[in-house]
């Protein structure tokens, strides 16, 4: 699903750049050019392979985190974005798409957890409301045993 114009253009130059030097962090932003482009798929190839040149690079981590949600792949999700968070427990977005992928994956405990310490982290967002009424209505579903 190749963009015409200036973004193909722009992803082409990215991925030609990155070619040249696949152990440069320009990985990243070739990842997301594919992911706003709608190949999430590609994205996550091109950040796992930057990964492995940059393994602390938690930018590209946090990005992995949410191609691989984008993906359907709830568990690799949760797997990506946990590591970040045991390096750095107070950064937002991982934080936020954590809550997303343990709602997916129905783990509503650890949901709780995460959005309670997000509120915290950043009582600004005005995304809480819907993130508490979607997390209200999977504890909900899942019964007292959750």
């Amino acid at each position: 699903m190749a963009e015409s114009g200036a973004d193909g253009s722009r992803l082409e130059m990215l991925r030609e750049r990155w070619e040249r030097d696949p152990a440069s962090r320009l990985f990243l932003q070739l990842a997301e050019e594919y992911r706003r482009d709608g190949q999430p798929a590609e994205a996550v190839k091109v950040l796992e392979t930057g990964l492995g040149h940059h393994p602390g690079y938690l930018a590209a981590r946090v990005a992995l985190g949410r191609c691989r949600l984008e993906t359907g792949d709830a568990a690799g999700a949760a797997e990506a974005l946990e590591r970040v968070i045991a390096a750095d427990p107070t950064q937002l977005v991982a934080n936020k798409l954590l809550i997303a992928t343990y709602l997916r994956l129905g783990r509503t405990s650890e949901a709780r957890d995460r959005l309670d310490l997000y509120v915290l982290l950043n009582e600004a967002d005005p995304e809480i409301d819907g993130l508490e009424r979607q997390l209200v209505s999977a504890e909900a579903a899942a019964g007292p045993a959750a």
